[in-house]
Formats: C-alpha cells, structure tokens, sequence
C-alpha cells in the first residue's frame, strides 16, 4: 500500500464485509505523510470482503494491492 496524505489529518479503515463490518485495519494519516505501512507477509485475511472508509481530510491518493 502507498499514498499521499492531503491537506489534512485522515483515518484509513480497511472493514471486514461491509461498511459497517469490523475494522481489519486502521491506518491515521497526518497531512501530506507518505502513506507506507508495514503489513507482514501473511498480510491481513477479509474473508468476507474488503471495504474501505475514510474518515478526515481527503487522502491525494492510495494505491492498494493484493493477491487473492
């Protein structure tokens, strides 16, 4: 995962199942921080799909990649 924080603080979550499903991951972003967090190997398991919400100031951008 990478991105670019915007002109402001923001809180990247990652749900599990839907937008109101449990937090899998929660990323706080300050502004203009580069967005590239350490995720282990074994990464992190939405077995019931991936949903993202942010919350703050718009992030410029956030690529995310996965095998699955």
């Amino acid at each position: 995962m990478n991105g670019v924080g915007g002109s402001g603080a923001a809180t990247l979550f990652f749900k599990n199942g839907s937008t109101s499903g449990s937090s899998k991951f929660v990323l706080d972003v300050d502004q203009a921080e580069a967005v590239a967090p350490y995720i282990p190997d074994n990464g992190v398991l939405f077995d019931d799909g991936a949903y993202f919400i942010m919350s703050g100031t718009a992030v410029v951008g956030v690529s995310v990649q996965y095998d699955g």
